[in-house]
């Protein structure tokens, strides 16, 4: 209830301008969350989130660049954030495909830098990533009117596929293959036929147009519901995959879905690890380890960039006011 009730008082942040909430709030870097760019989201997106068209994007890009100084991860631990303006990072996550085909160019045409967080299972297409794959599964149930089962032969409602298919807390390969097998979804198919995420050559090319690359976990796991040492693996090797296939400056990490209930110790052991700068999704909340940032998304949402912005900013001042813009990690 609070969070809905905060989410309706931020519509407030639209009547302030927005040199006004940045001196407000004292924000000086906000970091900025896409995962892709598509007119017509592909059918394993279509079911899980409303990307930005093109069109949108850009409307995006051109309103920050002119309020904001946009950075790479690099610059954020040598730049001056107190003087000129406010600085803005911009990041993708998950690296698929259009990151390369829509997203590089449109930025390297305007000279923004942005850094992208892949997961070395998906890239060149080797593997699927179990949101993508319930996507699919939600875009096949819609068309098929026949019963689906469960692994105990039980029926399964219309509601609880709709709920749990997508659900980040729980995921059994066993189960979606067999609702794959009963709604005719062939995985591995469309994987070769579609290519959703980048293959190495083009991350590579990436590279070198000085575009920054990050470790997103190998197999991007909800890391709440693995044990230390996986959340460890998971995490450095993501890191290492980068390293050995000479992916320079990937020591950034960006954590799957969301850092809620991940411990000061984990942080610490990772940065000592070498991990410099690590994101979280929790908007533009501060975190008690100076150097994990904080994400706003404007995916999900037709409002334009200076609706969404100011939302954010204002709520994260009510925030304040409570004294729960902070997270601290025990």
């Amino acid at each position: 209830m609070r969070r809905i009730i905060l989410n309706t008082v931020s519509f407030t942040g639209n009547v302030f301008s927005l040199k006004a909430l940045i001196k407000l709030t004292q924000k000086r870097s906000i970091f900025l969350l896409y995962h892709t760019v598509n007119d017509i989201p592909p059918p394993h997106i279509k079911h899980l989130y409303r990307p930005r068209t093109a069109k949108e994007f850009i409307t995006d890009i051109d309103y920050l660049s002119r309020h904001f100084r946009f950075v790479s991860t690099f610059e954020l631990a040598h730049e001056n954030s107190k003087e000129g303006r406010p600085l803005l990072h911009l990041s993708f996550d998950d690296g698929l495909k259009e990151c390369y085909d829509i997203i590089r160019p449109l930025l390297l045409q305007k000279g923004i830098p942005a850094t992208f967080f892949i997961n070395p299972a998906f890239v060149d297409n080797k593997k699927m990533f179990h949101c993508h794959k319930a996507s699919l599964l939600k875009a096949a149930f819609k068309k098929n009117s026949n019963l689906l089962y469960d692994n105990n032969n039980l029926p399964i409602s219309t509601n609880e596929f709709q709920k749990e298919i997508t659900s980040i807390k729980g995921f059994s390969e066993e189960y979606y293959n067999s609702l794959a097998l009963q709604l005719g979804v062939n995985f591995e198919e469309y994987l070769q036929q579609n290519k959703p995420y980048l293959n190495l050559q083009q991350i590579k090319a990436m590279q070198a147009n000085g575009f920054e690359f990050g470790g997103h976990t190998l197999t991007h796991p909800l890391l709440i519901n693995l044990s230390e040492k996986l959340q460890q693996t998971e995490i450095l090797d993501s890191i290492q995959w980068l390293l050995e296939n000479e992916i320079t400056n990937s020591n950034y990490f960006a954590f799957p879905f969301n850092d809620i209930g991940i411990g000061g110790e984990l942080f610490t052991k990772i940065n000592t690890a070498g991990i410099l700068q690590t994101f979280g999704t929790s908007d533009m909340k501060e975190d008690s380890f100076a150097n994990h940032h904080h994400r706003i998304s404007f995916e999900d949402s037709n409002n334009k960039a200076v609706v969404l912005l100011k939302q954010a900013l204002f709520k994260y001042f009510l925030l304040k006011v409570i004294g729960k813009n902070k997270i601290v990690r025990n």
